[in-house]
């Protein structure tokens, strides 16, 4: 049966350092020609989301079924139909993955890139028949830390890893600067969810002459302005709301008044001489608004949903489910279902974002590491490098990805601004967006799609991974 057969994915427990932390891992074979096929390395952002995620509610073989039951049916769009998927649990803390010593849930950038580079290694190790297949990395949102410096280590290890050929990411948060200021509060404006004076004051002020004490009062009256819209997917719609999310939005107003009282900055950080203390108050400043946010938005409600969804007739999933968090919640607690992925007994219930439990500590500070100096070498190495962006994202929108991209790199000659195509199921051939191509690098907006564009609009999602892997992305 369908639910069964999630049972076969062969999951590994990868250990990375001689301390005792654990990676969980699910890897699901290609269902075209395993042999030969890449291997496609992915993880989830956050900091601090489990790639299960990627496995259950985007581009793995199964979905979990909207009527509550809490199991699976067939995924149509799987990125299994062309190759083989190594779904990582990073860093160590996120999910299933776990460790014997406390410390090692305290991490940051530096090591969750030095973790995932030996979790590969070893993963290789256990499967040495992909050992010379084609290996390509992706991930979206926080993924624009994480795999961008798993890249470096990568390419500046190619001897121990010259399959390592490219990397495929969804709307990265790349910098802070082009994520808040011309991303998010930029596109929220931009879709008119904001009125023209709030806009207006929030241009001047973090636009045209940015001014960090001037900035963070006119952006979060932008914010605020948009309501408790799914972030992730502005024109989408949200998962019915429950009593723990009323209390969540609740709580977002209670976070929002105790970053921001009654001045435009916090005192500590108007007042901060040293610009490495400055540095320090604005990070918690900004994970104050980061974690203000989330608390916000029904999505985050979502993951922490366990009952009472509707009962359908239907078994096939519908082309967006905005419970589909909560479900996959509901089945990966399932004992059953524990128990055949031979969890860890001291590892507590899955959650999508481990940040949220407490129990994972990120360094928020390489929340200010601009990352596009990353780039370059990437490029002389002659990697396929493609950004895809859904462009009904605020969370990393597609204005400010193309923000960064349009200052860090010179577009090709021909390589300008125009639509790209693919076949709909249901339609014939459709526009799935616009591309422009860099030297070097190319970005994809898919239209009409959420932040996760598989999760979103699957069938644009599969479309834009098989041009990926053909290269059609790479070339004019």
């Amino acid at each position: 049966s369908v639910e069964c057969s999630i049972l076969a994915i062969e999951l590994c427990t990868v250990r990375s350092r001689i301390s005792s932390p654990f990676f969980r891992a699910g890897y699901t074979e290609s269902q075209n020609q395993p042999a030969t096929d890449p291997l496609i390395w992915w993880s989830n952002g956050g900091p601090g989301c489990s790639g299960l995620m990627g496995l259950l509610t985007e581009h793995g073989p199964f979905r979990p079924l909207s009527d509550g039951s809490g199991n699976l049916t067939t995924n149509p769009h799987s990125w299994n139909l062309l190759a083989n998927m190594l779904y990582v649990e990073a860093p160590i803390g996120v999910g299933f993955s776990f460790s014997n010593n406390a410390s090692d849930y305290t991490v940051g950038d530096d090591r969750t890139a030095s973790d995932n580079l030996i979790g590969i290694g070893v993963f290789l190790q256990k499967f040495p028949h992909l050992m010379n297949n084609t290996l390509y990395i992706s991930s979206e949102s926080y993924g624009g830390h994480y795999a961008p410096q798993l890249a470096t280590l990568l390419v500046n290890d190619s001897v121990n890893f010259p399959m390592f050929k490219g990397m495929l990411l969804g709307n990265p948060f790349t910098d802070l600067i082009e994520n808040l200021v011309y991303g998010m509060a930029g596109t929220i404006c931009g879709h008119s969810l904001a009125d023209v004076p709030t806009c207006t004051e929030f241009i001047m002020h973090c636009q045209t002459n940015f001014s960090l004490l001037a900035c963070p009062l006119p952006l979060v009256r932008v914010l605020i302005q948009a309501g408790a819209l799914d972030r992730y997917g502005l024109d989408y719609p949200t998962c019915p709301a429950s009593g723990r999310e009323r209390r969540s939005q609740s709580e977002a107003r209670r976070r929002l008044r105790g970053v921001f009282g009654s001045s435009p900055l916090p005192d500590e950080i108007a007042e901060a001489e040293d610009l490495t203390d400055r540095q320090r108050h604005l990070s918690q400043f900004v994970r104050g608004l980061r974690l203000a946010l989330a608390h916000a938005s029904p999505r985050h409600a979502r993951a922490f949903r366990r009952a009472e969804f509707s009962k359908t007739s239907s078994s096939t999933p519908t082309p967006y489910d905005p419970c589909l968090e909560a479900e996959e919640t509901v089945y990966l607690n399932r004992a059953d279902v524990r128990a055949a992925l031979n969890v860890n007994p001291t590892v507590g219930a899955w959650v999508s974002c481990s940040i949220a439990t407490g129990k994972l500590h990120y360094n928020f500070l390489d929340e200010f590491r601009f990352l596009e100096s990353l780039y370059p070498p990437l490029i002389a190495a002659n990697l396929t490098l493609v950004i895809q962006s859904g462009d009904d994202d605020s969370i990393c929108a597609t204005l400010g990805t193309q923000e960064w991209m349009y200052k860090t790199f010179s577009v090709k000659p021909n390589g300008g601004w125009r639509q790209w195509y693919y076949e709909s199921s249901e339609y014939g051939v459709q526009i799935g967006g616009s591309r422009v191509d860099f030297e070097g690098i190319t970005l994809v907006t898919v239209h009409g799609s959420g932040h996760m564009v598989p999760n979103y609009t699957p069938e644009k999602g599969l479309a834009v991974f098989t041009n990926f892997l053909n290269g059609t992305f790479s070339r004019l």
